[in-house]
């Protein structure tokens, strides 16, 4: 059992002295001291900031993950656009495809003896796409013509420089150098002023750069000549020539896209 020193913490100069029962009233009803407790305002303050901190810290974290959804939304929305366009004009494409379509199926509807005619006959494949047939039986303008008609063809029509190259050189590996050729420019019948154009009605310029600088321009019927620079003169139409034959460019096509179908 304590003793009444140890209940009342009697400070030790006040034990077993002749005092002690006349200590002072106070000493003797004291309470046992207790713990040390920390000072309680500094602890709230630091308690305050530190809920303060972790206020702050959660309010950025949300903000943050705030930004990234809105982000995310709006690139969503963006990529959901992108994606009505894209469809859109993929629509679009599919439209003009069909429209395309429809109209290849009119021309075989309109020309299709012809294109059918022109693809069975002996046709070269020359490197500028286009389809020819060489005759080297010679014959004069007219009936090379209408031999050209009768195969679905009609007579070359060389309107550039880069076609007029390709024809002449695979002419030139067929017959030979000195060899003439009919194409499908003449003069326009009744004009008595030379007025050339090639079998669409193109017109065949005077002053244009596939003309032989020997041409003479006064005849109506058009040729590949002879000449060193092998390019266009006249003659008149009954001279026997050779001839070139052309796939019409539609039927080309038209074949074309039959064989993709």
């Amino acid at each position: 059992m304590k003793t009444e020193e140890e209940v009342y913490d009697v400070p030790y100069s006040l034990r077993g002295s002749p005092n002690y029962s006349s200590a002072p009233i106070e000493l003797l009803n004291r309470t046992p001291s207790a713990p040390f407790a920390p000072n309680a305002p500094k602890e709230k303050e630091d308690m305050k900031r530190s809920v303060c901190i972790v206020v702050v810290v959660i309010f950025v974290a949300l903000a943050l993950i705030g930004v990234n959804l809105l982000h995310y939304f709006l690139f969503t929305a963006k990529s959901i656009q992108d994606g009505n366009e894209l469809a859109q004009k993929l629509k679009n494409i599919n439209q003009t495809l069909n429209e395309l379509e429809e109209q290849f199926q009119q021309q075989i509807l309109k020309h299709p003896a012809d294109c059918k005619l022109s693809n069975s006959a002996k046709l070269v494949t020359l490197v500028n796409g286009k389809k020819y047939s060489f005759n080297d039986t010679q014959v004069a303008w007219s009936v090379a013509k209408e031999t050209c008609n009768r195969q679905g063809l009609h007579l070359a029509s060389l309107k550039d420089s880069n076609d007029f190259r390709v024809v002449t050189d695979e002419a030139q590996k067929i017959v030979g150098s000195k060899t003439a050729w009919w194409v499908s420019a003449r003069n326009s019948e009744g004009e008595s002023q030379k007025n050339f154009r090639w079998h669409d009605g193109l017109k065949l310029e005077l002053n244009s750069p596939l003309w032989s600088n020997k041409a003479n321009k006064t005849q109506d019927c058009v040729y590949i000549t002879w000449y060193e620079d092998k390019k266009l003169s006249t003659n008149p139409c009954d001279y026997n020539y050779n001839f070139v034959c052309e796939q019409p460019i539609e039927c080309n096509a038209l074949l074309s896209f039959i064989n993709l179908k």
